[in-house]
């Protein structure tokens, strides 16, 4: 084998009698052995080319798209250029056209035939549509004196705060004064705009706190809470031919042959033979009645201890609003509604805008309850007002 004079970049293989490219290359740049020329990997290719990645050599594109997809021959990829119909969107994971999937923003709803989310809620009255963002905004105008309530649109009378706020005159605003609270009532700490019920306020011993309103009251139904002098008190007053029953408020006529009449407020006669107990008053239907917790025994012409109900045991018999159920002597459930519940399961609240009229009967204030017509409870009349004896015909 003879030496042969080789090209430049290229040596001399004795071993192979070959020229051999012995060039190498910067980097950036790939040795072609073809040409043993180094090539730039960073220029483009012409079109129809790719530059390979392993040997930096153009060549001709040569794979095949799914279909759906387009060559891009300038990099040699599969792109998805597809035209979706009306009512359909692109896929661009399989480059297919498929069924539009909108989700609305609150209070819009999507039109299936459409396609587009549309606006369909209701205002109240007082308040307009506004189609740009689907929402309900006033459209009353208040006259002077008055600023509108941004909650329920209506007019309120600048001024006429709570009696635990006062007025912004700049804003025309009710704001926060909780130094300020109702009587009974005092400051919640857990509220920076609220009042609480003052559990101090009212008398443990003789008295108990209404939820609502926190006012007091007695504990003996028959007595009335006077605020001035802290203490329970008989409302009304007995004519003189009668004398006061301390346990329940009661005139008892002096007379035994007479009754005391509430209607009339006078004794007047009548045929009752009947003897009660000391502690006990004889009712206009010649009953003896007991202070509150004790019972009358007729046989024994007594007031004793009422007896304590045993609790319910049955799971089915469930009395509402966390009321406790109980038996009584036959094993019988019953509801033992506590004050300011009442019905078969204590399921109606008696709250105080509940009761209509205050009324007087037998030594006792009574009220009928807003949409149960036979339904009465006690009540207590405001301070100095005068026995009301006619029974309330609207409820």
């Amino acid at each position: 084998c003879r030496p042969t004079l080789c090209p430049e970049g290229q040596t001399f293989n004795p071993s192979t009698c070959n020229c051999e490219c012995t060039r190498k290359c910067h980097v950036g740049w790939m040795l072609n052995p073809n040409t043993c020329i180094c090539e730039d990997c960073l220029t483009q290719c012409p079109v129809g080319q790719t530059r390979n990645p392993i040997t930096c050599i153009c060549q001709e594109c040569r794979i095949a798209c799914p279909p759906g997809w387009t060559l891009n021959s300038s990099n040699c990829s599969c792109e998805c250029r597809a035209t979706c119909p009306e009512g359909t969107t692109l896929n661009p994971n399989n480059c297919i056209c498929g069924r539009c999937i909108t989700t609305c923003p609150v209070g819009w709803t999507f039109n299936l035939i459409t396609r587009n989310c549309e606006c369909r809620i209701k205002c109240p009255e007082g308040q307009t549509l506004n189609p740009n963002n689907c929402s309900c905004e006033c459209n009353t105008t208040c006259r002077t004196g008055y600023t509108q309530n941004p909650d329920t649109c209506n007019c309120d009378r600048i001024g006429v705060c709570a009696i635990w706020q006062i007025l912004n005159i700049t804003t025309g605003q009710c704001e926060c004064n909780i130094n300020n609270c109702p009587l009974g009532q005092t400051p919640n700490p857990n509220n920076n705009c609220s009042c609480q019920c003052d559990s101090s306020y009212c008398p443990v011993a003789i008295t108990s706190q209404i939820p609502v309103t926190c006012q007091c009251r007695c504990l003996n139904p028959s007595f009335i809470y006077n605020r001035a002098q802290r203490n329970c008190v008989c409302p009304g007053e007995c004519p003189p031919t009668t004398q006061r029953m301390t346990n329940t408020c009661d005139c008892q006529c002096l007379d035994n042959r007479q009754r005391y009449d509430i209607t009339t407020n006078q004794c007047v006669p009548w045929n009752c033979t009947r003897a009660c107990p000391t502690v006990a008053v004889l009712t206009a239907e010649c009953k003896c009645r007991c202070p509150q917790g004790l019972l009358y025994n007729e046989t024994a012409n007594t007031c004793a201890q009422a007896p304590v109900n045993e609790e319910c045991t049955r799971r089915d018999f469930v009395c509402e609003n966390n009321q406790k159920a109980h038996q009584d002597c036959k094993g019988h459930c019953f509801c033992a509604c506590s004050s300011g519940f009442a019905g078969a399961r204590c399921e109606i609240q008696l709250q105080a805008e509940l009761c209509n009229d205050c009324y007087f009967e037998n030594g006792h204030y009574h009220a009928g309850v807003k949409g149960y017509c036979d339904l009465y409870v006690n009540c207590v009349p405001l301070e100095g007002a005068s026995r009301n004896n006619t029974r309330p015909t609207q409820f």
